[in-house]
């Protein structure tokens, strides 16, 4: 855990940001003591989507796969 003072906090955000981002937590403190902890925000996870809703495919996988190796 990173602790650093408000100015540092002011004039760096976003730098304490990219490593709160990277799963750090940052205390920032005022005259020495803390008065605020910054952390990472879990993440939404997409749900899946039905096999029923995704498009048919229109030919077999390895043909597919022949188209895209040909036209590259």
């Amino acid at each position: 855990m990173l602790t650093v003072t408000l100015s540092y906090a002011r004039t760096h955000l976003s730098g304490l940001l990219h490593r709160v981002d990277d799963g750090e937590d940052v205390v920032i403190t005022r005259h020495g003591q803390p008065i605020a902890r910054v952390s990472a925000v879990p993440r939404q996870k997409r749900p899946l989507r039905s096999l029923r809703e995704m498009p048919a495919w229109s030919a077999p996988s390895a043909a597919l796969l022949r188209i895209v190796r040909d036209e590259e």
